[in-house]
């Protein structure tokens, strides 16, 4: 158990390239937002946190393997299998389109999507990103999945807060980003789920 930081050159390079973009693109409106950056929880289900974050692309919304939709149940988009990805072309996105998806509460990435080390019978791992939100679009609790990057002039989609189906106990306000370079995955979180 532990924290374990992420060291990702290239990623990070690109983060910060995206970061000073949202930042000139920040200053040049009426009402700029006070921060453009915040830390945020992405679980990963049953994918490796190490592997994803350690990719050549980092956290990649083509990668992810289920996904929050109005309907309560999973949708897969990808399986992931010794570095060979088979797509599902007939798959939904969720709540606010094909994006990655960040909450603002650890326990509802826990409950949904943590990964269950091998071998153990309570270990879980929980990615801690910093993500680019610049300027959000807030949804409220209404959603809308076809959509595939902000409308123009935001950074981001913001909403709910939401439960993963009826029978979820946790529920957290979320943040979609539609451009792989706003996320960096600053830590991979092991821990022991309690009983």
């Amino acid at each position: 158990m532990g924290v374990y930081s992420v060291q990702h050159t290239t990623a990070w390079e690109r983060y910060n390239i995206a970061k000073r973009r949202i930042a000139r693109d920040n200053a040049s409106i009426d009402e700029p937002v006070t921060r453009i950056e915040e830390m945020m929880w992405h679980g990963t289900s049953t994918s490796t946190p190490r592997v994803i974050c350690e990719g050549s692309d980092g956290l990649d919304f083509r990668m992810v393997r289920s996904v929050l939709s109005s309907k309560p149940r999973v949708h897969w988009i990808a399986d992931v299998a010794v570095g060979v990805v088979a797509f599902n072309l007939q798959s939904r996105a969720g709540l606010y389109g094909r994006g990655l998806y960040f909450a603002e509460r650890a326990a509802y990435c826990h409950e949904n999507f943590a990964y269950s080390v091998p071998c153990t019978q309570l270990r879980k791992r929980l990615i801690y990103a910093r993500v680019l939100v610049g300027r959000e679009y807030d949804l409220g609790t209404d959603t809308e999945e076809t959509l595939t990057k902000p409308p123009p002039g935001y950074h981001s989609i913001v909403g709910g807060p939401h439960k993963f189906n009826a029978d979820s106990r946790e529920a957290s306000r979320m943040c979609v980003v539609y451009d792989n370079a706003q996320v960096y995955p600053q830590y991979i979180i092991e821990y022991e789920k309690g009983c």
